[in-house]
């Protein structure tokens, strides 16, 4: 396809028609017979519709180079918009890591998932620190909101966590409101179940269940999750 600024080279055939045409009008303007005027007219009708087709492949060349400008800047105004959605999402989680360094005991090691759904594991993230950073297998993974996992795989430089809803996960949680303790372990999506309470403990919807500090791994008061359901099976011994 040609582009417009090569329009009367492409089309000097016609151009040379429309010359000949605009002086054959010229002459005919000259006389008045009724024939003359009808051929005036006729030629002046196929000149106007040329030049109507000339006018509307004119405004298309336009409208088509507009409308790639557009698709251009909206490109470039959607990057703009993920790049500042991205940068106030980061200033979040660095707000939130901020936070909980200052209100743990604890020495944190901030670390970032490169990767996930590791080999032999139901759910894994994989983290870009290992034993060059200091950390070794077992060491227990948390963020803001609570327990994320545990470290089962340190390499030199990369370390697999297994995530709190693995299928082979268990950990020790306590009802923080009335002390019950039971096991947490993974449930249907992505809930977990506060298992071998005994019968008619004292659990309620919205109780906060945290690290009992029975496990080696994980200290007590970490927070795993609230409660949402408390189920009271027939004939049983726990919850």
């Amino acid at each position: 396809m040609r582009k417009l600024k090569f329009f009367p080279y492409a089309f000097r055939e016609y151009l040379v028609l429309v010359v000949v045409i605009s002086l054959s009008v010229g002459m005919l303007n000259l006389n008045s017979n009724s024939q003359i005027r009808w051929l005036q007219s006729c030629v002046l009708s196929i000149f106007g519709t040329f030049q109507q087709v000339v006018c509307w492949f004119s405004e298309y060349s336009d409208l088509k180079k507009e409308n790639e400008q557009l698709r251009q800047e909206n490109i470039r105004l959607a990057y703009e918009n993920s790049m500042l959605k991205k940068a106030y999402l980061e200033n979040i989680r660095l707000r939130r890591m901020l936070k909980l360094q200052q209100k743990s005991k604890y020495k944190l090691l901030p670390a970032s998932v490169i990767g996930r759904n590791y080999k032999g594991f139901s759910h894994a993230v994989l983290l870009d620190i290992g034993r060059q950073n200091q950390v070794k297998k077992d060491l227990p993974v948390i963020c803001s909101s609570g327990v994320v996992g545990k470290l089962a795989f340190v390499d030199e430089r990369f370390s697999v966590v297994q995530l709190i809803d693995d299928i082979n996960f268990r950990i020790s949680g306590l009802v923080q409101r009335s002390r019950v303790v039971g096991v947490v372990k993974p449930g249907p999506g992505n809930e977990c179940y506060l298992d071998y309470v005994p019968l008619h403990s004292d659990v309620r919807t919205g109780d906060l269940v945290v690290t009992s500090g029975y496990s080696k791994i994980f200290p007590k008061g970490l927070e795993i999750g609230v409660v949402t359901e408390v189920h009271n099976p027939e004939n049983a011994l726990f919850e």
